[in-house]
């Protein structure tokens, strides 16, 4: 019966899934001999025979590139047996465990290990089956920084899921190892010391010399990029990242990795399609009009802009040829009719009306809001429209998109009459873009057809120049051969403005792109290089930007600034890359690394078949594109999936829509239209920032301000303030190193001044550098001088929401300063808010800009208001005033007034008084500035002691009012109130208030807008009873039912 098996007693637990002892699997069996031979001479029936015989039946055994074996065994028995093997018959080997197959690494990461050394570690987790850990280390300012994370090698080759240090149980992540880089040659997959390549520099990548002491430019030896062989930007480096990640967590070999990691690299051919579907954006600048011209074709369908109007003339019902019947089946087969075929044909662009064109080239183009300076006009076979217009209908200039279209089938006969009528409508300068289906020698074709005889009679009668050259512009599938059919005529006047050049991808059509760009590309306007700051080298900019003595100690403080400027900007422009000035690319959110090298193998291929057109090069290249078409197709529905599942609760709104807009390839880029004065347009960048900033100087013009105040404001100023003092005050102190950094540290990364310098480039300065910048501050402070530089500033125009485009007063200006000067600024706004706030000169109700007040405070005050009113059965009425242009028109030396009242003497009036005179600014659109505008009168935009000096000098305003009337201020915002039971005695009282307030603006070169302030009626009593009736200058305010306020 045999012996009897043990019984748990009650209570106990048997563990039926005991682990059991690990133990080596791997073996490598090496041939003694002494001619060095391997097994490559062996039977491989001896060598299994001997294995058998001996240990018995294993899992594998695998020859080596070295020649040696690599056995894997099935039990601890037959582990400690094959170590005993000492030959194979007469073939003497040696046995060992293999290096690395019998054991794995795992990373954890505990906080609380941080203070155990790595032996002490070691031995608590030998139970877990850890034989060795090292701590992952981090340089930081060339010091090695021990990190919380431990790298654990197991005894068994596979990684358990966690382990127990202590009472913690920590999950178990597999180590992913940097890529393998030989120091020698330089490239992957090898060490150095089984190197057989030649020394080659992981600086310069050139062969014969080491990288130690090398200043040559960089590139790297396995991409051919302009970085380091040992850079980790690398794409090389990148793709062998992604080979050990894969070997990694798959556990497979690496040419098994490498195999799966290159068939999963191919990308996307971006169609033409696509491109037209987005509409064609230019800059707005253009003054000219689009018209769409086609006679017969083949081709694929190209434009997919509206036409509001469709031909009366309607084609007659012929038989359909042969020729279009078998077009017709290929589209059938499709999906797509034939129709779809004859929608859009071919494109021209009518480039305005005459004398507009010949030399302002940015004027007819316009300024690409993309990154090329070119118009391309390619058929594709994704639109959809369907639209046909007569050869007799004249071009319409349309709203939104204007084009006009011909279509004609090819069965149809255009006679040469019919086509000098439409070029007579065309109001030259034009040119015309499109697939005549004409051959000629002219444009490069073997042969001359009819057709093209009377493309050559069209040219020749209506005196106009043809752009192509000998290129081929089309490929005929079936035959695979090349013929020009694409034609781009032009007026006489654009012929030496214009190139011509015809795009070498077909993208999904069989028509190549026809690229019309300018001669001359300066008069595109580009955008200003701004830094990368996250590419930046701070630390070498920190050792670079060092303000000495010597920066800061000439005798012109104008000259002292000017030198930490170039300090500054020298040291960024060496460490901080810039961005391109070409207009910014926006790409598809589903694009991604895969789909560039799909397309990329793609464009590779259509190279081979376009030098060598044979039958397998078309087959290869159809197979790349529809792999292309593939990938791109799992990437969109990857990332939408992706974005699906990123649709949380905890997802913003403004997130949310962001994606949703890069989905569609809405982006928000606005480009300046054509502006209309009194008596001309401007189209041209400069001209376009030269009328917008002499409007906005208009406004802070004196001649904005009404009689009645320039009187005043002549007799006022009459009047010298005497700022300067013997005596001394807390606030003139010099400043201290605590109140720069205080200044430094809530700052937002804003766009620069006019200088170039940013916030963060200040951050990044030394000690040493900011303390001499303290001390060129309290220069300024006690020599009580403004810098020339810290006057100007420049003007980003942007358009307000809902207004005309071509108008120049429906900007709003956005100021760029100084940033070095708005520094100071909050430096000195610290001192004025707190001798403000001492003296009690703002009142209570003015919110804007104060510490521990905000747009809450006046929320809560009004619905407490209304709260009163309802509960008392009241009416409640409330006026929100609107003041034109607040900041352009506040009176300087109302400020300064106000500040001279307040008892303010010494180094801070002085230098609120030097901050408001002589200011000035220049318009930027693009990379085009204005001339410069002198800004007379009110508060410099964007500055920050700005807001304090204005509501200092508009809290007033409050004061003026009667006691039955409530007010409240945030900045400009200004609201009264009046509750009562008795609606004509609150019209009297809102009545008497408003004129009051009018009164003040009259005499402080403010003005109330009647058409933009609201008045609201707050009323809970049902019976009929008529709306309050208030006034400003004899112009009723308008009552509504709501309003937005504070918004």
């Amino acid at each position: 019966m045999g012996k009897k098996k043990p019984v748990p007693f009650s209570g106990h637990h048997v563990d039926n899934n005991k682990t059991e002892k690990p133990f080596d699997k791997f073996f490598v069996i090496q041939r003694i001999s002494s001619n060095k031979e391997t097994f490559e001479t062996v039977s491989p029936f001896l060598v299994q025979r001997a294995i058998v015989s001996t240990i018995g039946e294993v899992n594998s055994v695998r020859k080596l590139r070295s020649g040696d074996l690599l056995v894997e065994v099935n039990s601890l028995k037959q582990a400690q047996q094959i170590l005993k093997l000492k030959s194979f018959e007469t073939v003497q080997i040696n046995v060992t465990t293999h290096r690395t197959l019998n054991s794995c690494k795992g990373v954890i990461t505990c906080g609380e290990l941080f203070n155990d050394t790595m032996e002490q570690i070691t031995q608590e987790l030998k139970s877990e089956g850890v034989i060795h850990v090292r701590r992952i280390n981090i340089r930081r300012d060339g010091k090695l920084v021990p990190t919380k994370h431990l790298i654990l090698t197991f005894n068994s080759p596979k990684l358990p899921e966690s382990i127990r240090a202590g009472y913690i149980k920590l999950p178990v992540k597999p180590f992913i190892p940097n890529p393998l880089r030989c120091f020698k040659c330089q490239r992957f997959g090898h060490s150095q010391s089984t190197c057989r390549g030649t020394l080659t520099c992981a600086r310069c990548a050139v062969a014969g010399h080491e990288s130690t002491g090398c200043t040559s430019d960089e590139k790297c030896a396995n991409c051919k990029g302009g970085h380091t062989s040992f850079s980790r930007s690398c794409p090389k480096w990148k793709l062998e990242k992604e080979i050990v990640t894969t070997k990694v967590k798959k556990g497979i070999s690496f040419p098994e990795a490498r195999c799966l990691v290159q068939a999963q690299t191919p990308t996307e051919v971006k169609s033409y399609a696509s491109a037209l579907k987005t509409p064609l954006v230019t800059s707005m600048t253009q003054t000219k009009r689009v018209v769409i011209l086609t006679t017969d074709t083949d081709s694929d369908p190209i434009s997919d802009s509206p036409i509001a109007e469709r031909s009366t003339k309607k084609f007659k019902k012929k038989r359909m040829p042969k020729a279009q019947q078998s077009l017709a089946l290929k589209f059938s087969k499709q999906g797509s009719h034939l129709k779809d075929l004859k929608s859009k044909r071919s494109v021209a662009l009518d480039l305005g009306k005459a004398g507009l064109a010949t030399r302002d080239l940015a004027s007819l183009f316009g300024n690409p809001s993309t990154s090329s300076e070119l118009l391309e006009i390619h058929p594709s076979e994704d639109d959809v429209e369907d639209f046909q217009m007569s050869c007799e209908l004249p071009a319409t200039q349309l709203t939104g998109s204007p084009s006009a279209a011909s279509i004609c089938p090819p069965s149809d006969i255009i006679s040469q009459d019919e086509l000098n009528i439409l070029v007579d409508q065309l109001p030259a300068p034009f040119i015309l873009l499109g697939d005549f289906n004409g051959h000629s020698t002219l444009w490069g074709s073997d042969s001359t057809n009819s057709r093209g005889r009377q493309i050559e009679q069209f040219i020749s009668d209506n005196c106009l120049c043809l752009l192509n050259n000998d290129e081929k512009t089309y490929f005929h599938e079936p035959t695979p051969t090349f013929h020009s059919l694409d034609l781009a005529i032009c007026s006489p006047e654009l012929l030496p403005m214009l190139n011509f050049a015809v795009g070498s991808d077909l993208c999904n059509s069989d028509h190549f792109p026809l690229i019309i760009s300018p001669v001359d590309s300066s008069s595109v306007t580009s955008c200003p290089q701004t830094y990368i700051f996250q590419r930046a080298d701070w630390a070498e900019f920190t050792r670079r930007a060092v303000i000495t003595e010597a920066i800061i100690s000439p005798d012109s403080i104008t000259d002292a600034i000017q030198n930490v400027i170039d300090c500054i900007i020298c040291a960024a422009d060496a460490t901080i890359p810039k961005r391109s000035p070409l207009p910014r690319k926006f790409r598809k959110p589903w694009w991604n690394e895969v789909c560039r090298e799909a397309y990329k193998k793609q464009r590779k291929l259509w190279g081979i078949f376009r030098r060598y057109p044979t039958t397998v090069n078309l087959i290869a290249f159809k197979r790349a594109r529809a792999t292309a078409r593939r990938v791109r197709r799992r990437s969109q529905r990857e990332s939408w999936i992706k974005y699906i599942s990123s649709i949380t609760s905890t997802i913003s709104s403004a997130q949310m829509w962001k994606k949703v807009k890069a989905a569609n390839g809405i982006y928000t880029e606005f480009a300046f239209p054509i502006l209309k004065t009194s008596t001309i347009s401007h189209s041209s960048p400069s001209d376009i920032a030269n009328v917008i900033g002499q409007t906005f100087a208009e406004f802070s013009s004196r001649d904005s301000y009404c009689p009645v105040f320039l009187a005043k404001k002549k007799q006022a100023e009459r009047l010298n303030l005497q700022f300067r003092t013997r005596r001394h005050f807390p606030y003139n102190n010099d400043f201290q190193m605590f109140e720069l950094k205080r200044a430094l540290s809530p700052t937002r990364s804003t766009c620069p001044g006019p200088d170039g310098i940013t916030y963060n480039m200040l951050r990044h300065l030394d000690e040493s550098s900011l303390l001499h910048l303290l001390r060129l501050f309290n220069r300024v402070w006690n020599e009580q001088l403004f810098p020339v530089q810290w006057h100007e500033a420049i003007v980003i125009p942007i358009l307000k929401p809902g207004k005309d485009p071509t108008e120049p007063t429906n900007y709003r200006p956005i100021a760029l300063t100084s940033c070095l000067c708005k520094t100071f600024e909050r430096m000195i706004n610290v001192r004025l808010l707190y001798e403000i706030e001492k003296n009690e000169c703002i009142s209570p109700y003015q919110s804007g800009f104060r510490r521990g007040r905000s747009t809450i405070d006046n929320l809560i005050h009004l619905d407490s208001q209304i709260r009163n009113a309802f509960v008392r059965r009241n009416h409640l009425v409330s006026i929100f005033f609107d003041i034109e242009k607040a900041y352009d028109r506040t009176w300087r030396f109302g400020i300064l007034r106000a500040l001279f009242d307040m008892g303010l003497r010494g180094n801070l009036p002085i230098f609120i008084q030097k901050f408001l005179k002589n200011r000035f600014f220049r318009v930027r659109i693009g990379n085009e500035y204005s001339h410069r505008f002198n800004q007379n009168e009110g508060v410099p935009q964007g500055s920050v002691l700005s807001v304090t000096l204005f509501i200092l000098h508009l809290s007033r305003i409050l004061h003026v009012l009667p006691s039955s009337v409530s007010g409240t201020l945030y900045v400009d915002d200004l609201q009264i109130s009046c509750q009562g039971s008795n609606m004509a005695l609150m019209e009297r009282q809102l009545q008497k208030a408003v004129n009051k307030l009018t009164t003040w603006c009259d005499e402080n070169g403010h003005s109330l807008s009647p058409e933009k302030s609201r008045c609201v009626h707050f009323c809970r009593k049902r019976n009929i009873h008529p709306d309050p009736v208030i006034q400003i200058r004899g112009v009723d305010i308008p009552v509504v039912q709501e309003d937005h306020h504070l918004d």
